[in-house]
């Protein structure tokens, strides 16, 4: 596979978590809480729930639908169906996320797509570690430190590649903004 395939595959799909990640929080919240009960905690999302979304990358407008499609009690995920218009990067319009219910952050992403002519499928497996703070409620000036580990591994054609990353963040809560969306 050349550099810039796996370059480009591989930024694609770190965007493409990022997005995942910042998205579903704001799909949560199944109504039967006060507003002043709901403000800051984890979200409790439902089969069936969808969230449409808009992010702009390099100056491109992507409109993203996401769509919780089963919850696996099992292995504590959510499992969520995202749609990506444009294609993101012009080679991804779908991806599959399992997420942890308690942490809200992808364990796994499936998608597949075609760059250059190449057909190519991927999957990055992630674990969380919170070094300090906790991630629930979010409260104004609330610090995390997060250590991310991905693994993600990438068929393109007969090549695979495999990619490890290891990354530690600080996360801070600087405002909480009240959003009202229409039925």
């Amino acid at each position: 596979m050349t550099a810039i395939k796996r370059y480009s595959i591989t930024l694609t799909i770190l965007v493409l978590l990022v997005m995942f990640a910042a998205s579903i929080i704001g799909c949560g919240g199944d109504g039967d809480e006060t507003e002043a009960d709901q403000a800051g905690q984890l979200p409790v999302i439902n089969v069936g729930d969808r969230c449409e979304y808009k992010n702009t990358e390099e100056g491109i407008e992507y409109h993203l639908i996401m769509e919780v499609v089963e919850d696996d009690d099992v292995d504590e995920l959510y499992i969520i169906r995202m749609t990506i218009d444009p294609p993101l990067e012009g080679m991804i319009e779908e991806a599959t996320a399992g997420f942890d219910k308690e942490l809200m952050q992808p364990l796994w992403t499936k998608m597949s797509g075609e760059t250059e002519g190449t057909a190519f499928t991927a999957q990055t497996d992630a674990t969380y570690e919170i070094t300090e703070g906790s991630r629930w409620p979010l409260e104004v000036g609330k610090k995390i430190v997060m250590t991310e580990s991905t693994v993600t591994n990438i068929e393109a054609g007969e090549e695979t590649y495999t990619e490890n990353e290891t990354e530690t963040n600080t996360y801070e809560v600087e405002a909480i903004e009240k959003i009202t969306v229409g039925a």
